[in-house]
């Protein structure tokens, strides 16, 4: 017998398999449950159409404030390649958001279980720059972007890549002051070494970087940043990953070259929209771009393509296929704080013990890009490079060196860390000490 369910009841109490809401939406099961918030499949009982609903499992004010601004935002935004929002409800007296029922598994589930080809890789790419383009060309940046937020939907003629979970989304014209000065939102090992300072000031090209680490990871089987804890910060905030091409000799040189651009640990040279790294992944435009970007226009170019941007539905493995590699992908790190709403959790560090660490660590890294003193060896003569102590690798013989690439080359060391350095990593090591402690007392 199906239960109605009281939407009066002000408690986010969980819906089950039966119940109706609204009146009009028959739940039927449960997608996936995050810290924020449950993903229910659910079903129109006038059409027959079944939904997604999105319902807050906490009640606080300011995650009641995110989700509606997620739905707005959502709403807004009308692109295959993009989950869409087709109401912002309210269930139990807290926001509730009917979207478009995606049919299949994240890109995550599909990475653990299964090595990409470099079409497959660029397929699914071209698809999720198409969708994330067209966010930032409405002036919204996604802040969290990641293999498990993007979605492989199944129309049952192809599968369809479509990104989803705008939860710490940002919009650069309506700024509302949901995100504080000083918060940080994001998964660490997707996220720009900028946001990992503050994530309020970011723009655009925040999610160049998070795109660049998806299209390393398709294309070689590895995070860019694997490390965990103050490791992993630390790596992220000073680009420490290893050349792609050291993993996949075969990558073709615009795949490389666009990686690096969108990886580009200066801010001001990194690669600016979508529009740009699909030209240069169809070989339309020069490889590299050696000059200063700076302040962004609010709105980017749109981005189109004419190459494929689906794939077959032989694409997605069996569900009974194992997992290749034991770790877990996308797993935050950091302080274990939930303030977004999407399912896959986002990781949230605010206020945390050693933040200002990490902008001391930038503030060098900058101080060591704008010294031509530190710019290291140009030519082949010069020996190699301490491959620990810097992350872009030089590139292949046959590949010539830009001006953009040898700011990023580092000067030989000859010693494996400098003072300064040891004084940072110490630093880094009380600050997550503290931390610990905290939440140790927090907890208890």
């Amino acid at each position: 017998m199906t239960k109605r369910h009281d939407s009066s009841n002000s408690d986010a109490s969980p819906l089950k398999p039966g119940q109706i809401v609204l009146d009009s939406l028959l739940v039927e099961s449960t997608i996936g449950r995050g810290g924020m918030a449950v993903v229910y499949q659910v079903r129109s009982i006038e059409t027959g159409k079944r939904w997604a609903l999105k319902l807050l499992t906490r009640t606080d004010s300011n995650t009641r404030k995110r989700l509606v601004r997620e739905g707005e935002l959502q709403k807004s935004l009308k692109n295959n390649h993009l989950i869409g929002v087709k109401h912002v409800l309210k269930v139990n007296d807290q926001p509730a958001l009917l979207m478009h029922l995606a049919q299949g598994p994240s890109l995550q589930w599909v990475l653990r279980r299964k090595r990409l080809t470099l079409e497959e890789s660029l397929t699914v790419f071209r698809g999720v720059l198409i969708g994330v383009g067209c966010a930032h060309a409405a002036g919204v940046i996604h802040r969290d972007l990641k293999p498990a937020n993007i979605l492989l939907h199944n129309d049952e003629r192809q599968i369809v890549p479509k990104v989803t979970d705008f939860g710490v989304a940002k919009n650069l014209e309506l700024d509302d002051g949901a995100t504080q000065t000083g918060t940080v939102f994001g998964t660490p090992a997707y996220m720009a070494p900028e946001q990992m300072v503050e994530s309020r000031k970011v723009d655009r090209r925040a999610d160049l970087w998070s795109l660049g680490c998806i299209l390393y990871r398709m294309t070689t089987g590895k995070r860019p940043f694997g490390q965990k804890g103050a490791l992993l910060y630390a790596a992220v905030v000073q680009g420490q990953f290893e050349d792609p091409r050291a993993i996949n000799p075969d990558l073709p040189d615009n795949v490389v070259f666009a990686i690096r651009e969108m990886m580009c640990l200066d801010v001001n040279r990194r690669i600016s929209d979508c529009a740009s790294v699909m030209a240069m992944l169809e070989g339309k435009t020069a490889l590299m771009q050696s000059s200063e970007i700076g302040e962004l226009d609010v709105h980017a170019p749109e981005v189109h393509s004419k190459a494929p941007t689906t794939l077959p539905l032989h694409f997605i493995p069996n569900r009974k296929a194992p997992v290749l590699d034991e770790h877990r992908d996308d797993a935050p790190s950091g302080r274990k704080v939930q303030l977004g709403t999407g399912t896959s959790s986002s990781s949230v560090i605010s206020d945390m013990p050693g933040l200002n660490t990490l902008q001391a660590m930038k503030n060098d890294l900058d101080a060591r890009l704008s010294n031509p003193n530190t710019r290291g060896p140009e030519s082949p003569e010069q020996p190699e490079m301490d491959e620990e102590a810097w992350p872009v690798q030089p590139k292949p013989s046959g590949v010539p060196l830009t001006t953009r690439d040898a700011a990023r080359t580092p000067a030989r060391k000859t010693s494996l860390f400098t003072a300064a350095e040891l004084q940072i990593f110490g630093a880094f090591i009380l600050g997550a000490l503290c931390f610990a402690v905290s939440m140790y007392l927090l907890l208890w």
